[in-house]
């Protein structure tokens, strides 16, 4: 199943790749939802998927968690994003590579059988461990709308760059931001290597003056979270925001200035010769395999 707003493109940038191993009208990587009920061990992609790229577990760890009860703990940690690629290997004149494929966005659940989790939707929860209150369904629909909202904003055979909306912790106050994903994979051993960062970082003092990029090292994970109740007077707690408040562990990277300069993957709309520039660039910073 396509998500909503991805373009069906070929890839035509063949000289401006170090993939040039790769026929010019190859179809470039493409952005699918996963199905829901596809069930996953604790640490294995799912059949038709080669590799998670993160799963964490998120945990509620600041904030207001006074004004939360027992339980909110535990809705907090069954319903985790989830992002898978699909590398596969690619034939051509006697040649073999490998490209990436599509990759997948999704939310997960634990098993009923307690060895794994199994995606859901707002529509299905079957498979999943225990009974599901109208409160943590009201919880996987917020979450499967951001979901929705995912873009694969550019893409060559061998990368992709993801952009998710997210709720951030800043400087001690929730702000809704996107977070991005850079996945690049090795065209002659099909080792995929990604990187993640999300908007704001600070571009602007003579200390850090591209930002940084971080490389994911850990792809199951805790993922701390900061609660904010909003109240009524008299201290009365109505609703609440939760927010991330750091991004996957790893090590952190420079972003180059050309990626800073190119503005085409901040609207959504890089073209193939910029995609091909963009992963030239993250290579870079990443260095050899």
């Amino acid at each position: 199943m396509g998500v909503p707003g991805m373009k069906s493109r070929m890839f035509r940038a063949r000289k401006e790749t170090g993939s040039a191993a790769f026929p010019s009208s190859l179809t470039i990587a493409r952005l699918d939802a996963i199905a829901q009920g596809t069930k996953l061990s604790q640490d294995r992609p799912p059949a038709g998927w080669s590799h998670i790229v993160i799963k964490p577990v998120p945990r509620l760890e600041s904030g207001d968690l006074d004004t939360v009860s027992p339980r909110a703990f535990d809705v907090a940690q069954r319903i985790r994003p989830l992002i898978l690629a699909d590398v596969e290997r690619v034939e051509s004149e006697g040649e073999s590579t490998f490209r990436l494929a599509r990759v997948g966005v999704g939310l997960c659940a634990p098993g009923h059988d307690g060895t794994g989790d199994v995606v859901v939707t707002p529509r299905s929860v079957e498979g999943t461990k225990g009974a599901w209150s109208t409160k943590e369904r009201i919880i996987l629909t917020a979450m499967s709308f951001e979901a929705r909202h995912a873009r694969l904003v550019a893409a060559t055979p061998t990368f992709a760059l993801l952009r998710t909306p997210n709720v951030f912790l800043v400087s001690g106050k929730h702000r809704k931001l996107d977070a991005w994903y850079a996945l690049l994979v090795d065209s002659q051993t099909g080792a995929l290597r990604s990187l993640v960062w999300r908007d704001g970082v600070d571009t602007s003092t003579p200390e850090r003056p591209f930002g940084q990029v971080r490389r994911i090292d850990q792809h199951l994970f805790d993922l701390p979270m900061d609660v904010h109740a909003t109240r009524l007077p008299g201290n009365i707690p109505v609703a609440w925001s939760f927010a991330i408040r750091v991004l996957a562990p790893g090590i952190d990277l420079p972003l180059p200035q050309e990626v800073v300069s190119m503005p085409g993957w901040k609207s959504d709309d890089a073209d193939p010769r910029e995609a091909a520039q963009l992963e030239r660039a993250f290579a870079r910073v990443l260095g050899k395999p």
